[in-house]
């Protein structure tokens, strides 16, 4: 396992966030860390889906960008936090997606 640090962080997209005490480093490139590909139309609905390559629905894309409202390292801690949001995919169970952004925040850091 890589070791998570705030500068190794922000090199792989997220932004560095203090204030009142607290330091964090919001990463919200975590659909792209976890494999997840939205395109989509001019209006901001999705067009098609892919996770890890895989075509998934478009109504299962939107379930996974709805799980998840925030997802933040605090230094404090050293800890990868994730804020849940109401919708829950039906791919995966929240230990999966948590583990897959877990994952593919590692391999961000490990192939700076």
């Amino acid at each position: 396992m890589t070791t998570l640090t705030v500068e190794n962080l922000v090199a792989i997209g997220g932004n560095r966030w203090t204030k009142n005490g607290h330091d964090r480093v919001y990463l919200n490139n975590w659909p792209e860390l976890i494999g997840l590909e939205v395109t989509r139309y001019k209006s901001g609905n999705i067009w098609a889906a892919s996770l890890n390559g895989e075509r998934i629905s478009n109504a299962e894309a939107r379930r996974i960008l709805g799980a998840i409202t925030a997802v933040y390292f605090d230094a404090a801690d050293g800890q990868i936090h994730v804020k849940w949001g109401w919708d829950t995919p039906r791919s995966m169970t929240r230990d999966e997606l948590y583990q897959a952004i877990v994952d593919g925040i590692h391999a961000a850091v490990a192939s700076l």
